[in-house]
């Protein structure tokens, strides 16, 4: 009898008649012995479980870091973007500054512990780890940052020092301020935002500011939250020492969590090449087996050498391949026609719809007596619009604090879009009077009519002012034109509109108490306020 040993395994096989001819076929599945067990020298390291439990050591001590050394930041989250197209944080990948529980109340605890305390009985019912794109807090940061790039740019600063952190993209904020941070409590009074408890347990805490920085490392993206105290100052946290930190700090955070997909994929390719090594040397003992039952050898055992691919089979790879990515990509699309499996918000207390039902009367009938005074003045058509007014009277009302019912959108937006209608104006047509509602007489008047909405639109939303009665004006300015004075008339008169409604609306809405208007104003009255301090402090 002959031994072959290969890694444990001892097969035996007699030397019968048949010895010269199988000898080759021997040789060569005993180097296919070899090689198969060669192949599970180097088995996997870990199995996935230690792969999760090194990940949250390497993520935890990435987080504290970031945490310990930012200006204000209490906790910070991060949430991975997934192929289905949702955010999911893993579990581990959350931290929380153990002296903010010290220092806090029990409210604040409570709510806290809802969120991050696995062993809660309260965190099923807040707790969420996944969210659709614009829903909840990660959802609305993802889709404010995504696009955005933070990267270097080159400024007047010391020779040797590093150059500051910019965003690609067109920003609106004030001076040396590159990330936007939230206000927590102001987007749980948002109306705009779907009803989420999670946000709302933040806010509770304490967590006052709320900032995401989007990272993609390695086709790894996601988005870091930070959040910071009450009592941080936004001047600050929108230092640009601070921010430079911030980027880096999830620049590193990012690879962090590169390195824990590409580890898991590396298990798991490990796993499948042990287990294939065992089935290739499991198919080899059963040969050996067959081979010892029968008289003569069968070449069927002998490895036979793959064909190259005809033409013919990458063409059906490739179709299998654009086959899966159109099914994924249905998926992902039907999943999203589903909602984001968020309720609906809650309705407006009764006290509060019955301040509304008279402070919209009041301004209406105030805006419509205005409205007859202009027409009487200068004639029908220059005299306000009463279906812009009645628009903006139901967002300035029932939703207060959306972005959409500030006076800087309701301005900006009527002012750009006013001038892309009298633009496309000057576009010849056969009807003079497109906008007014009369019939198209041809394709022309359609596409003047569709680019003047939706180039409009895209300016508004360019520029942070989207204001939804804006597209509308831009088709009622279809039939004014730049170089007629009647133009520049309506101009004029539907800014004096929108100031006389912003005024109506400033007055009625803080005479109640559970309302206040506007949020905000816009950066230009900030300017010119801050200037005048800084004036009035130097004289002093």
């Amino acid at each position: 009898m002959r031994s072959l040993f290969s890694n444990n395994l001892r097969i035996k096989f007699p030397q019968n008649r048949h010895k010269q001819c199988s000898k080759m076929t021997f040789s060569k599945i005993n180097s296919s012995i070899n090689s198969a067990t060669k192949e599970s020298d180097d088995p996997p390291k870990a199995n996935r479980n230690d792969v999760v439990k090194a990940h949250k050591k390497m993520i935890q001590v990435a987080l504290a870091d970031a945490g310990w050394w930012c200006y204000g930041v209490k906790a910070i989250e991060v949430w991975v973007y997934t192929r289905e197209g949702n955010l999911e944080m893993k579990e581990g990948n959350s931290w929380l500054d153990p002296s903010y529980l010290k220092n806090h109340d029990s409210d604040a605890k409570k709510a806290l512990n809802s969120i991050y305390d696995t062993t809660s009985r309260h965190r099923q019912e807040i707790h969420r780890n996944s969210y659709a794109p614009g829903v909840g807090l990660p959802g609305t940061l993802w889709t404010d940052t995504f696009g955005m790039k933070f990267t270097s740019i080159q400024n007047k600063r010391p020779s040797g020092a590093r150059s500051p952190l910019s965003r690609s993209s067109l920003s609106l904020k004030t001076d040396n301020s590159y990330i936007n941070w939230r206000n927590l409590p102001a987007l749980t009074e948002d109306p705009d935002q779907p009803y989420d408890p999670r946000m709302f347990a933040l806010a509770r805490a304490g967590l006052r500011q709320a900032a995401g920085i989007p990272f993609n490392v390695r086709g790894s993206q996601g988005i870091v939250i930070f959040m910071t105290r009450e009592s941080a100052k936004l001047e600050k946290l929108s230092s640009r020492l601070n921010e430079e930190y911030l980027v880096t700090a999830t620049e590193h955070i990012g690879s962090v969590q590169a390195l824990f997909e590409s580890r898991e994929d590396l298990a798991l390719e490990r796993s499948k090449q042990v287990k294939k090594s065992f089935q290739k040397a499991r198919r080899l003992i059963r040969c050996f087996m067959a081979l010892q039952s029968r008289d003569e050898p069968e070449e069927s055992f002998v490895k036979e050498r793959k064909e190259d691919p005809t033409c013919v089979d990458k063409l059906k790879q490739n179709s299998c391949r654009l086959w899966d990515a159109s099914q994924l990509f249905l998926q992902k699309w039907y999943k999203k026609m589903l909602g984001a499996d968020i309720p609906p918000p809650p309705r407006l207390p009764l006290n509060v719809c019955i301040f509304i039902l008279f402070a919209a009367f009041f301004t209406d009938f105030i805006m419509f007596s205005i409205n007859q005074k202009f027409k009487d003045a200068f004639g029908n058509g220059l005299g306000f619009e009463p279906g812009q007014i009645a628009s903006a009277t139901t967002m300035i009302y029932a939703l207060t604090a959306s972005p959409a019912a500030q006076p800087r959108s309701i301005i900006l937006g009527h002012g750009i879009s006013m001038c892309v209608g009298m633009t496309f104006a000057h576009i010849p047509g056969n009807n003079p009077n497109l906008g007014e509602g009369d019939p198209f007489d041809s394709i022309r008047d359609l596409l003047r009519l569709s680019a003047s909405v939706s180039i409009s639109t895209t300016l508004m939303a360019i520029a942070g002012v989207a204001h939804p009665p804006g597209g509308a004006i831009s088709l009622i300015f279809l039939r004014y034109k730049w170089n007629q004075w009647k133009s520049i008339q309506k101009f004029g008169i539907i800014l004096i509109q929108d100031m006389i409604l912003i005024i109506l609306a400033s007055i009625f809405n803080n005479l109640h108490s559970a309302k206040s208007y506007p949020t905000y104003w816009g950066y230009l009255p900030n300017r010119i306020t801050s200037s005048l301090r800084k004036t009035f402090s130097k004289k002093k």
